[in-house]
């Protein structure tokens, strides 16, 4: 357990550390992730001699299908071999790692290590944004993360000690959600003050999407538990009250940049209209690993861009690509098809299945409750934040998502293997009992 806490808590400051370093010791940590994943994985397996539990059996059965679409796409248009395995990597080292935290024996006793590392480090991270907020300049140059200074709305961007504003919005949402899900369940008013104050400081990074999942989590909560929509109404009219304008303003920029732009003018919008482009034309396959959209696409300049003009595109040209990797669904799209697609969701919508059911069992605690809900509502946040972000592969962020998940569906797995045991001693006790003597 301690390994793997470690292991998040470095990955949690692995920007922050390689931007002090130089370029190329940079440059091996930042694939530390990667080879955890591959050693942590070759170990599972063979400790648990290639055998698994039906659960884990099906999402196999989907990340498997996910690349062999991948893989038939890049083997189609003849991609090379070392962009199609760095591509294929990136894609589902996600679902790897949910895998690692599935294989670890979790359940509502062993869950408070986890909370309190996400806490501590959100209490951190809520302390240097008001540091940042009032001092960004000799904050940012102590740090070294003096490279962005977004502002919007006559404000600066809130990041923390993070390196972007959008990071530390994300974050700031997630230790929220849990506060939000200890609300809900526990009913302590402290925990309600405290996602309140998450998110208020999340909106610090005027980041559109960050509002965004707040309004979607609230929204499902409102419809799920009609008891708290007149509350959710009255403090979103305090919010516009006071934050009207700057809403605004941030929503009419998000539409000015991507929706009512010619999708030739935003890189963005070009990335979607051509990734579905490519999902029609290519079905049901795509253009391979490491072709669109992706790391690899940008690092490994795609000729996939030429081919439909996207290299005249600001921010995809391939001088300056900065906002090639600027979504997220149009590379797997692009790259896997609408089949590697599908499932590709397929494998969330899995996982919240299997969580939302075990929510609604009366036999799981009320802490093994806030943290399956709490898991339940970062699927939901991360799906909002992948219309603008490579969240799912892109570091810390896809850390904190799939072992949340992983820790819950193994939660799930321990809490069905319990009752199962449970039902067997039963019948063998009643078959005891029933026996002539």
């Amino acid at each position: 357990m301690r390994c793997f806490l470690c292991f998040v808590l470095f990955m949690f400051a692995q920007d922050l550390i390689t931007i002090q370093l130089n370029n190329t010791l940079g440059t091996y940590l930042s694939y530390v992730d990667e080879f955890f994943i591959i050693g942590s994985i070759g170990i599972i397996m063979v400790r648990s001699n290639f055998k698994m539990k039906s659960s884990t059996l099906i999402l196999s059965l989907i990340t498997i299908g996910v690349l062999f679409f991948g893989l038939l796409s890049s083997a189609i248009h003849h991609v090379p071999i070392s962009t199609t395995f760095t591509g294929g990597l990136l894609t589902i080292k996600g679902f790897l790692l949910f895998f690692i935290f599935k294989n670890v024996s979790m359940n509502e006793n062993n869950t408070g290590p986890w909370i309190r590392l996400f806490t501590i480090l959100g209490g951190l991270a809520a302390l240097c944004a008001l540091v940042d907020l009032l001092f960004h300049e000799q904050f940012r140059n102590l740090l070294h993360t003096n490279n962005l200074v977004d502002a919007r709305s006559n404000l600066v961007s809130v990041q923390s000690f993070f390196i972007h504003p959008g990071t530390y919005g994300w974050f700031m949402v997630f230790v929220g959600l849990y506060y939000l899900a200890n609300y809900l369940v526990q009913k302590h008013n402290k925990s309600l003050i405290y996602t309140v104050l998450f998110f208020l400081l999340a909106f610090l990074s005027l980041r559109f999407k960050v509002l965004l999942t707040i309004v979607v989590i609230l929204l499902l909560v409102a419809m799920k538990r009609r008891i708290y929509s007149a509350a959710l109404v009255c403090v979103g009219i305090l919010v516009y009250l006071f934050f009207g304008d700057m809403i605004q303003n941030l929503t009419l920029l998000t539409i000015d940049r991507y929706i009512s732009v010619d999708y030739m003018d935003s890189a963005r919008k070009a990335l979607y209209h051509t990734g579905f482009t490519i999902g029609l034309q290519d079905f049901p396959l795509g253009e391979g690993f490491g072709r669109f959209g992706s790391w690899m696409a940008r690092v490994d300049y795609s000729p996939v861009y030429y081919e439909y003009g996207l290299q005249s595109v600001y921010g995809l040209s391939p001088d300056d690509p900065k906002w090639a990797t600027d979504t997220y669904w149009p590379s797997i799209i692009g790259e896997v098809g609408i089949l590697g697609t599908i499932l590709f969701i397929s494998f969330f919508l899995y996982i919240m299945r299997g969580i939302y059911v075990k929510l609604h069992d009366a036999s799981v605690s009320k802490n093994g409750k806030v943290f399956l809900l709490f898991a339940l509502f970062i699927i939901i946040q991360s799906l909002v934040e992948s219309l603008g972000e490579q969240i799912f592969n892109g570091s810390p962020q896809y850390i904190f998502i799939f072992a949340v998940m992983g820790m819950a569906a193994s939660q799930v797995d321990n809490v069905r293997s319990s009752h199962v045991s449970v039902q067997l001693y039963a019948q063998r006790k009643y078959a005891y009992d029933s026996s002539p003597v």
